[in-house]
């Protein structure tokens, strides 16, 4: 963990199953965790990266947590729309100009775009939307001299309970 969080390069952390082998090497499916920040622009771009070189496909995840305030049935009936829908409607259009970013003359991957709402946090979405995958891409989003010691928790919870490959792509030490 600590070498992920302050190493000046990507790090891939390979995870060992019961009988102490290593999965696979094969990289036809990737998985990206995307946010807005700067750094989930940036691990997006290596997974494009990643999926032009190995002619695989990718899977670029938004994955949020609807807090409930309310009672949602209750206000549904009473014709409200639905957090979940404008949040997905959110996460898709982040992913779509997120992807317009970094996709410049390369029509030929086989992108998947995959909004998961989760009922505990996004560290599920992103291992939900894993399964069946070959390795899992995330930025880190450490922040300040003492926090930037640490990985961002998505990171860090995707680390420790990832069962396949892990690219942690962490904060460049002059970014802010």
């Amino acid at each position: 963990v600590r070498v992920a969080a302050q190493a000046p390069c990507p790090v891939v952390v390979v995870p060992h199953d019961e009988q102490g082998r290593a999965p696979t090497t094969s990289l036809d499916r990737l998985v990206v965790g995307v946010d807005g920040s700067r750094n989930g622009r940036r691990a997006l771009g290596l997974a494009v990266e990643m999926t032009a070189e190995t002619g695989g496909e990718l899977v670029v995840v938004n994955s949020w947590e609807v807090p409930y305030p309310y009672d949602p049935v209750a206000m549904a009936g009473g014709g409200f729309r639905s957090m979940e829908d404008e949040f997905e409607k959110r996460s898709k259009d982040l992913i779509s100009e997120l992807l317009d970013g970094v996709l410049e003359g390369r029509d030929d991957l086989h992108i998947e775009i995959d909004s998961v709402h989760t009922q505990s946090n996004p560290v599920d979405g992103v291992l939900r939307a894993a399964e069946g995958a070959d390795a899992i891409v995330v930025g880190s989003r450490g922040r300040g001299t003492i926090r930037g010691l640490f990985l961002g928790s998505v990171s860090q919870g995707v680390l420790h309970r990832a069962k396949i490959p892990v690219v942690v792509l962490p904060k460049h030490g002059d970014e802010d």
